[in-house]
């Protein structure tokens, strides 16, 4: 890797690319299904016609994560501090 391929994926990183769609990567979210909330945060977002879908990485407990992918937008939404003390 050279030096510029550094620089890159630095500003990448820390500057990263505003997408077209409500959550970005690294957003913090919930999962919603029925009244079944699960929070976690954006790793990838996919744009189909007429549709978004987001890969999530979703916490399970303290020590335990998991992925799922190809989310439909609708069972997505920006994370709610008073949801998640419901949740409780």
């Amino acid at each position: 890797m050279t030096i510029p391929d550094v620089i890159q994926a630095y500003e990448e990183y820390h500057n990263p690319l505003l997408l077209p769609s409500q959550h970005q990567i690294q957003d913090e979210v919930q999962m919603k299904f029925d009244s079944l909330y699960t929070r976690g945060h954006v790793i990838a977002v996919h744009f189909y016609p007429g549709k978004v879908k987001y890969d999530l990485e979703l916490i399970l407990n303290e020590e335990h994560t998991t992925r799922v992918y190809n989310i439909d937008s609708v069972f997505v939404e920006k994370f709610k501090v008073t949801e998640a003390i419901n949740e409780q």
